[in-house]
């Protein structure tokens, strides 16, 4: 996942589900704030890539209720 890609998700979540602070992203994407920030910067992995697709259709953690 690109830089890019990450930024537009966040445009894409935020415009979907309203906005949200990055404290909270990162909180429910599992990652550090120095983690998060440098996928900012540089993006990510294809398992950030997937993370990200499971939050925009709202798909809960396997085995959540």
């Amino acid at each position: 996942m690109t830089k890019h890609e990450f930024l537009q998700f966040l445009a894409d979540y935020r415009a979907t589900y309203g906005p949200i602070k990055d404290r909270d992203m990162l909180g429910k994407l599992g990652v550090s704030r120095a983690t998060y920030f440098r996928i900012k910067k540089r993006g990510g992995d294809k398992v950030l890539a997937l993370a990200c697709a499971a939050l925009m259709h709202n798909i809960k953690r396997y085995g959540e209720k």
